[in-house]
C-alpha cells in the first residue's frame, strides 16, 4: 500500500529550480529548433489575458496643453526647487489635493515640485489615490523635519496665473512648430499627416526627391537625423561611395602612369631589361 502524497508538499522538481544538467538537457534539445508554434498569449485579450485586472484598470484621461502648462507653473513658482531638497534635477510635480478632484486640478497653487525619488516614495507610503495636504504636511514633519508649508500662510499662490502659463506654453509650441514645418521643407520632404505638439508627436511623411513615404516618424529623432528619412540617407551614402571608388581608380591610373612614363622597355618584372635612369635608380 502506497502512501498518499500531500499536496501542500513539494515533489520532484515542483517547487525546486531545475538542476544544472537537466536545464543543459533541455537546450541540447532546442538547439536549431525553430519555434514554429505561436505564443500562447497571441489573441488573448480582456478577461482571457492572465494579466487581466478584472476591468478595474484605468487611463488617465487630462488636457496635454494645461498639464504641461501646470507643470512649469508649479515648477517656475518654486524656483525651479525641490520643496525638501532644493535639487534641481529629476523634478515632478505633487499635487497637494488629489488629482482626481477637477477643480484644482490645473491650480498652481495646489502643486509642489518634488525630487523623483521623494514623489515616488511619498505614494509608496500614503498611497496613490486619495492624498491630502495634511498626510504631505505630516510626510514632510516626519521624515524631513519641515514645519514650515506656503499654502498654510497665505503666501503659496504665485504672481502669475494658470491662463498666463497655458498662453505662453502655446507660444513656444507654436514657434516650434514654425521651425520643424521650416527643417522639412529645406529638406525637400511633405507632411502628410500629424501635427507638433512635442518631440514625441508622430508624423507620416513623404520625401519629394524619391517619392517615397515613411509613417511612424519621431519629431525629435527626425530633428536629429542628419538627412531626416531613410532614403535620402541611403542615397547620400551611396553617392559618397560611388564618388570615394571613382577618385581611387582615378589615383591608380595616375600612379601607373607616373611608374611607366619614365620607362623606356618594361620586358617583366619591375623595370627589368630598363636602363633608364628612373628605373636604374629604382632598382638600386
Amino acid at each position: 500500500m502506497t502512501a498518499k502524497k500531500d499536496p501542500n508538499k513539494p515533489h520532484g522538481l515542483k517547487g525546486r529550480p531545475r538542476p544544472q544538467h537537466v536545464r543543459e538537457a533541455i537546450s541540447k534539445a532546442h538547439t536549431g529548433k525553430s519555434k514554429n508554434y505561436p505564443s500562447y498569449l497571441k489573441g488573448k485579450t480582456g478577461p482571457l489575458h492572465p494579466a487581466y485586472k478584472n476591468g478595474k484598470g484605468y487611463i488617465r484621461q487630462y488636457d496635454h496643453k494645461k498639464q504641461a502648462a501646470w507643470i512649469q507653473g508649479v515648477k517656475r513658482s518654486s524656483g525651479f526647487k525641490c520643496f525638501l531638497t532644493g535639487d534641481q534635477t529629476n523634478l515632478e510635480c505633487h499635487h497637494l489635493i488629489t488629482w482626481k478632484y477637477e477643480p484644482t486640478r490645473y491650480q498652481i497653487e495646489n502643486g509642489v515640485p518634488l525630487a523623483k525619488n521623494i514623489h515616488v516614495d511619498f505614494h509608496n507610503k500614503y498611497g496613490r489615490g486619495d492624498t491630502t495636504p495634511d498626510q504631505f504636511e505630516e510626510y514632510c514633519k516626519k521624515y524631513y523635519n519641515v514645519t514650515q508649508f506656503p499654502w498654510r500662510q497665505g503666501n503659496h499662490k504665485p504672481s502669475f496665473t494658470f491662463l498666463e502659463e497655458k498662453l505662453k506654453y502655446e507660444s513656444v509650441i507654436k514657434t516650434k512648430a514654425n521651425l520643424f514645418t521650416e527643417l522639412v521643407q529645406k529638406r525637400e520632404h511633405q507632411i502628410l499627416a500629424g501635427s507638433y505638439i512635442s518631440n514625441s508627436s508622430i508624423f507620416h511623411i513623404r520625401c519629394c526627391i524619391h517619392g517615397k513615404e515613411e509613417k511612424s516618424i519621431i519629431a525629435g529623432k527626425y530633428k536629429k537625423a542628419r538627412f531626416g528619412l531613410k532614403c535620402c540617407s541611403s542615397a547620400k551614402q551611396a553617392m559618397v561611395t560611388a564618388l570615394s571608388n571613382k577618385n581611387r581608380s582615378l589615383n591608380n591610373e595616375k600612379l601607373l602612369i607616373f611608374d611607366t612614363s619614365k620607362c623606356t622597355s618594361i620586358t617583366g618584372g619591375l623595370y627589368d631589361g630598363c636602363e633608364s635612369t628612373y628605373c636604374t635608380s629604382s632598382r638600386a
